[in-house]
């Protein structure tokens, strides 16, 4: 038993590192494509917007834009370093901060970075795209878009880095194995991996299955080799260990109601551990042609039990099965004549 869940945990123990591995690669990909398309489909909406004062209209789509989106938190526009307008004012003159500047100066479009807003405290990230002749800053709800990566498979989890490691979705973890995938289009790359304990569960629970499934296999084995009859070395091991046991079946006057006699019957105890009717392999023995060598064998237990079965009564007999075809085989009778010529009990 220990043996065998052994082997089951060394099995799954490679099986679950594949899979997992697969998976956080297949994951950190569709995490990247689908932060991609949301990206795309936000740039998108606000590159039509007017790079001078809105009109009402502009204004009102704008508003809509953002009104219409659970992530969206706001959008503005700025040029030459100072915002022109957002959904929440359609006339700005005030500059945009100094590490704004800095990091127009010194990193490629578009910016994607996470920061705390100074207004209301909660993280935003900030995606900055380049119009004509300005840009177009987008404010999205940091805390939703954690929710959003947490909840995207059950079993791993994962974050969203910049190329220069700083975190944009999610917080850092520890994970005893990770797939990352780099996003061609923005900068930053998702991360996903497993925790010890995810990747301990995994194996428990997958050698828990090759346990029972081998378990499974080994009684379904078992209930064949003791169910099935048929096989020539079953019968040869049986004949040799001494499993064919007898029983001696009383046979009664019915005047006096004295045993006068008594039926040689034969029981399989299989393994020495389970006890076979005749009706589960008297036919397959019989077929096989293993039914003699098996009655030569009661008789010769028979040739020793006569004497304390038959109480000292000379008249005493015992019956015994035979087949036709064992009749009809002369090597067989001549092996039975051999056998009570050599014990006058019989």
């Amino acid at each position: 038993m220990f043996q065998l869940a052994l082997l089951a945990i060394l099995i799954a123990t490679p099986i679950t590192f594949t899979y997992l591995n697969i998976r956080c690669d297949n994951l950190s990909k569709d995490i990247a494509v689908a932060l991609n398309k949301t990206l795309n489909k936000r740039i998108s909406s606000v590159l039509h917007l007017p790079e001078n004062q809105p009109d009402a209209k502009s204004m009102h789509d704008l508003v809509t834009l953002v009104l219409s989106s659970r992530s969206l938190r706001s959008v503005a526009y700025f040029q030459n370093n100072h915002y022109i307008y957002s959904d929440r004012n359609a006339s700005l003159h005030t500059p945009i901060s100094p590490s704004l500047i800095e990091r127009l100066k010194k990193d490629k479009l578009p910016l994607l970075y996470r920061k705390r807003s100074s207004l209301n405290q909660i993280d935003e990230l900030h995606l900055v795209v380049k119009g004509t002749k300005g840009f177009y800053q987008l404010f999205i709800n940091a805390p939703y878009m954690d929710d959003w990566l947490t909840n995207a498979d059950e079993y791993l989890r994962g974050y969203v880095v910049t190329n220069n490691g700083n975190i944009l979705i999610n917080k850092k973890k520890s994970y005893l194995f990770h797939k990352s995938y780099h996003s061609a289009q923005f900068p930053f790359k998702v991360i996903v991996g497993a925790k010890s304990s995810q990747v301990l569960l995994g194996i428990g629970a997958l050698a828990a299955f090759i346990f029972i499934l081998c378990m499974l296999i080994v009684l379904i084995i078992n209930y064949i080799q003791t169910n099935n009859f048929s096989f020539k070395k079953d019968i040869d091991r049986a004949i040799k260990n001494n499993e064919f046991i007898f029983y001696y079946q009383p046979i009664v006057c019915n005047q006096t109601h004295q045993i006068i006699g008594a039926e040689l019957l034969c029981r399989w105890l299989y393994r020495h551990a389970q006890l076979i009717s005749p009706n589960q392999f008297i036919t397959k023995v019989e077929s096989n042609g293993k039914i003699k060598p098996i009655t030569l064998h009661l008789l010769k237990q028979l040739s020793i039990d006569k004497l304390l079965i038959a109480h000292c009564n000379k008249d005493f007999y015992v019956s015994i099965n035979v087949t036709l075809s064992m009749l009809n085989d002369p090597r067989f009778v001549d092996d039975v004549i051999l056998l009570i010529k050599q014990n006058p009990t019989l």
